[in-house]
């Protein structure tokens, strides 16, 4: 799904209002990802896009959860810093990037300059992301979905095996609970 049909699948279903808040994320996660690229070569930010275009042909086009979409890998995987979502776009926003990043950068506050990246526990992170909110676990299951579809010429049969296992230990058992038939095409995807 190209810019033009994204944003064409969100005119029907979302106010103008709505629709100028989820093109600031568009732009602000395709800048934030400019200088990244997937495994594969190409353009890291195909990956958040195509997370939100799974989300809306499964019918889930909620701002919020359009926004988490499109902006879930800025804090981990960028230095985007917190401010810019908490500005942009509030506090219950940024409150759910953070539950999406497994890691996100600490800034100096004189300097700007990032001084660590912080890491979350990977048991942490993943009851964190199961005990949230509906938009977080339908995203996380979205990311996890692309994630699956992209891998296979790419990564190592064993990190493939491992990414499988995974994703039925820690995704598929929230997934299971989401009512948009996200689940069942994870389970496709896991085997």
């Amino acid at each position: 799904m190209n810019r033009k049909q994204f944003f064409a699948s969100l005119k029907e279903n979302v106010d103008a209002t709505e629709l100028r808040r989820i093109q600031a994320a568009y732009w602000i996660a395709k800048e934030a990802h400019r200088q990244q690229a997937r495994d594969c070569g190409e353009r890291y930010f195909e990956h958040p896009r195509r997370t939100a275009s799974i989300l809306i042909r499964h019918g889930v086009i909620d701002t919020h959860t359009i926004l988490l979409a499109l902006l879930h890998d800025t804090l981990e995987d960028t230095p985007l810093p917190q401010t810019v979502i908490l500005e942009q776009f509030g506090a219950a926003v940024l409150k759910d990037v953070l539950l999406l990043s497994n890691r996100y950068a600490i800034f100096d506050e004189s300097t700007g300059e990032i001084t660590r990246w912080e890491k979350k526990e990977k048991a942490d992170y993943y009851v964190a992301i199961a005990t949230a909110g509906i938009a977080v676990r339908i995203v996380k299951i979205a990311d996890r979905i692309d994630n699956l579809r992209s891998m296979d010429d790419v990564w190592p049969k064993e990190r493939q095996a491992w990414y499988r296992r995974d994703t039925k230990r820690h995704i598929l058992p929230f997934a299971e609970g989401v009512k948009t038939g996200l689940a069942d095409e994870l389970k496709e995807l896991i085997g």
